[in-house]
């Protein structure tokens, strides 16, 4: 059965027809011939099967759609253009309302959230993955609030990455009012709006239901969700455990164990098994669909075989340490702080404690450089010479 807009509009106003009762229906119509028997064994109530009845019978009684600004279009579930990884959630949303360039949602993605009292080294790092984004052409996706998620997409902006805006209200009246300019300008640069709310005129007033409505648009519009920077009672939480639900990978940047700002990605990490991004950035292509650069069970005699030669240094004559540090260079962690965290997790996961400290690190990379094996540039971004 072909279901046009105006009817999926008309079903998803049933009164008391959630998000996951919408999605149900859907299936049933798409599925069975006989309506009312598979709406009874489905689980419907006779009354809301006799007004789904009613909508579909009708002629000439489905009322029209809502007017929309020229810029503002409705993506309904049942239509080609809804990712799947959203459809295939839990709970969809029955349509978004889009603004903006919607071929990203059938791009592939990452999605990107942290905590709003973010530290420096949180946004670091964000920015590296996001330059990781640019390297192998994700979309990222994030929630357009001040902290992290206004890093990723200011970010995004500044890298030409393709980046997605989820809203917790309408797109007519953006949240926070401090990113209006920042919302409009990802349209401007072809990235896309998303929210679940009509657009509206009137005040509209934010709820925690609204931000845990979008955090579950965010973690669907994936397969991973990166979490760079949360305590322990953030709202980035609540994306990584829609994402748990859905029994996607969620990613962690493990920062400073120090910080009660990495408390809820520590707690991620030990206790869900994400995955910690300071090493992983191999596994992380790989649960995107990338191919990897390296092998992440080569020992580092494999590893080097597979690295450029050149000419400034022979690998025979390295110490294990510095093959460490050209390893993961070459793996992408190309910045200081994270190679620092890369070394000193393998110390700890090998020895149960590590030795390693900044110091040590800056003396041998300052050595290596005067040899001509590294590089730095004047971001301080690191490379095999």
């Amino acid at each position: 059965m072909k279901i046009s807009n105006e009817l999926s509009f008309s079903l998803g106003n049933i009164p008391g027809l959630g998000t996951v009762g919408y999605k149900k229906l859907l299936e049933v119509i798409f599925k069975n011939t006989n309506l009312k028997q598979g709406l009874l064994e489905a689980g419907f109530r006779t009354e809301v099967i006799s007004i789904i009845e009613g909508i579909i019978n009708s002629i000439g009684g489905v009322p029209e759609l809502p007017k929309l600004p020229r810029e503002i279009s409705i993506i309904w579930q049942n239509g080609s253009e809804y990712p799947e990884l959203l459809r295939s959630t839990y709970d969809p949303p029955k349509w978004l309302y889009a603004q903006g360039n919607l071929d990203l949602l059938r791009a592939k993605a990452i999605s990107i959230v942290g905590t709003r009292e973010f530290s420096l080294l949180g946004k670091k790092e964000t920015l590296r993955l996001v330059e990781f984004c640019r390297e192998v052409g994700l979309v990222t996706v994030s929630g357009l609030a001040r902290g992290i998620d206004t890093c990723v997409h200011e970010a995004s902006l500044r890298l030409k990455v393709p980046t997605i805006a989820v809203l917790p209200k309408s797109l007519t009246q953006v949240y926070p009012r401090r990113n209006i300019a920042l919302a409009r300008e990802i349209v401007r640069q072809g990235g896309l709006l998303l929210s679940e709310t009509a657009p509206s005129e009137q005040p509209e007033i934010l709820t925690k239901f609204d931000f845990a409505r979008r955090n579950r648009i965010i973690a669907g519009l994936s397969q991973v969700t990166a979490i760079m920077e949360a305590p322990v009672k953030s709202g980035a939480l609540i994306t990584a455990d829609l994402t748990l639900r859905e029994n996607r990978q969620i990613y962690v940047n493990l920062g400073d164990p120090g910080l009660s700002s990495f408390l809820g990605t520590q707690l991620l990490y030990e206790r869900f098994k994400a995955q910690p991004l300071s090493i992983t950035y191999s596994q992380l292509r790989q649960d995107l669909g990338f191919a990897p650069v390296v092998s992440q069970n080569s020992d580092l005699q494999e590893v080097a075989s597979k690295l450029p030669k050149t000419k400034n240094y022979d690998w025979k004559s390295l110490s294990d340490f510095e093959r460490k540090i050209i390893t993961f260079i070459n793996q992408g962690v190309i910045g200081i702080s994270a190679l620092l965290d890369v070394l000193q997790f393998e110390e700890r996961s090998e020895f149960g404690t590590s030795s390693l400290n900044n110091t040590r690190l800056n003396v041998t990379l300052a050595k290596m450089q005067i040899a001509g094996i590294l590089k730095q540039d004047d971001y301080g971004k690191l490379s095999v010479a």
